[in-house]
């Protein structure tokens, strides 16, 4: 309990000093329920908007949907997040990816791959200094929280399917056929004539775009049981996430698990437990030593 120390005027113009009770505040880091309390830069996506897009990280779902907030993705790879910038690039040297926290633990952004969309509620960007410096250092780039979901009364079973196709571009890519390409070599030096003479009897000529690229399918499938009653509730859910990406050797496996039970009167006792596993499967067009810049379809 904090006081304060204020001063008025009686009826006698005697000045009497009176105490003042403040109640007690505790701040911990904001979350979506605080929203309406504060007047820093925030910005918040409600479950309606992120659930039920069929993609491996939710970081996908938040392109173009807030002020402020860049998200770039550099890859077709399946669970791939890409990089969020909050409001311009902040540091020279420094990171620009903001701090992520999920109901109050920081998490690494690569973690997201490993979770499912479908159990947030709420993702709230702080996008300003005032909001930020409730995390410290850490949150010099931005605060992404995320809120998941909790039982509320009754009782509740939701299912989820979806399927969908990936498809490239439909842009053709002027590349050499096989003749073009031996001569090419033979006007450098490369070949022989009698190696332009040995290829050519082969009479292999490979379309290489549909040797290493494909339609990819994906499918989602979520299962979510909730209620709540007597001061207390539960949400369990059970997700699986499959998709093949546009080239032939990437693909994502995902099997989540999401329990979570409160219990107590809310006031002078409260217990809660959370539990989230996950097994992913992840293939990609990645070496041992790193992308093969000179053959990025390098198949595993």
């Amino acid at each position: 309990m904090a006081y304060a120390q204020t001063t008025k005027k009686d009826t006698n113009n005697v000045k009497v000093d009176k105490e003042a009770v403040i109640d007690e505040v505790v701040l911990v880091g904001y979350t979506p329920k605080k929203k309406g309390d504060i007047t820093t830069a925030v910005a918040t996506i409600k479950s309606s908007e992120i659930n039920n897009v069929p993609v491996g990280n939710f970081v996908q779902n938040l392109g173009g949907r807030l002020a402020g907030v860049d998200v770039m993705v550099g890859s077709g790879q399946p669970g791939t997040g890409g990089n969020i910038i909050i409001r311009g690039v902040g540091s020279i040297n420094g990171g620009t990816t903001p701090l992520y926290v999920v109901d109050g633990v920081p998490l690494n952004s690569t973690a997201f791959a490993a979770l499912n969309p479908n159990d947030f509620e709420e993702i709230t960007v702080l996008k300003d200094a005032a909001s930020k410096s409730m995390y410290g250092a850490a949150a010099g780039a931005g605060v992404v929280v995320i809120k998941t979901k909790s039982g509320k009364s009754g009782f509740q079973v939701q299912y989820t399917g979806q399927a969908g196709i990936s498809q490239k571009s439909k842009y053709k890519y002027q590349l050499m056929d096989a003749d073009q390409w031996l001569s090419w070599n033979n006007s450098w030096g490369n070949f022989t004539d009698q190696d332009v003479a040995d290829y050519k009897a082969t009479g292999v000529n490979t379309d290489w775009t549909k040797s290493f690229l494909r339609t990819g399918f994906s499918m989602t499938n979520d299962i979510a049981i909730s209620g709540g009653a007597n001061n207390t509730n539960y949400y369990f859910s059970l997700g699986q996430f499959s998709q093949d990406g546009i080239a032939q050797a990437s693909s994502l496996d995902r099997y989540t698990l999401n329990a979570r039970i409160n219990s107590g009167n809310g006031t002078n006792f409260r217990f809660g437990t959370q539990t989230n596993l996950s097994f992913n499967r992840l293939k990609g067009i990645v070496g041992e030593a790193g992308v093969f810049t000179n053959n990025p379809f390098f198949l595993q």
